[in-house]
């Protein structure tokens, strides 16, 4: 899954400074669920974007290490790909 933000608001480069994450660097960060990557692929002035990158592990939804809000697991879960 890829989830984008992307401003136009002057200076746009402060959308670094309300994520905590510095445009210059790749984040990665493990979760429970997969493995989320986070960068910028376009910083300017003008114009930010700010990109995440979700990994989602399905093997590990349906062995059950991942609980819903409701607090059930997800031993129904099936996916085709990626």
């Amino acid at each position: 899954m890829l989830l984008t933000i992307t401003t136009t608001f002057s200076p746009a480069t402060h959308l670094s400074f309300q994520l905590l994450k510095n445009p210059d660097c790749v984040h990665e960060m493990n979760l429970s669920l997969g493995r989320a990557v986070m960068f910028y692929p376009e910083v300017g002035e003008d114009r930010a974007r700010f990109a995440m990158l979700l990994d989602i592990d399905p093997v590990a939804l349906v062995r059950g290490k991942n609980k819903s809000s409701q607090g059930r697991l997800f031993d129904q879960y099936v996916s085709d790909g990626p």
